[in-house]
């Protein structure tokens, strides 16, 4: 692939396309795991931190 910023589908898109995407589905995640059965552990929450914060760059 070429460098670049790629979806979920593997289709060349922008920087703010990709960024949309990528926080709709950390949103999805976070929301998933909020239910006692799927608690998010430290480690995931330190990677979700990590990728808002690449998206605040």
């Amino acid at each position: 692939m070429n460098e670049g910023y790629y979806n979920k589908k593997g289709e060349l898109v922008s920087k703010q396309e990709f960024d949309k995407e990528r926080e709709r589905i950390i949103a999805e995640r976070i929301k998933t795991a909020e239910n006692d059965d799927n608690l998010i552990d430290d480690e995931d929450l330190d990677f979700y931190l990590s990728e808002l914060e690449k998206m605040a760059d």
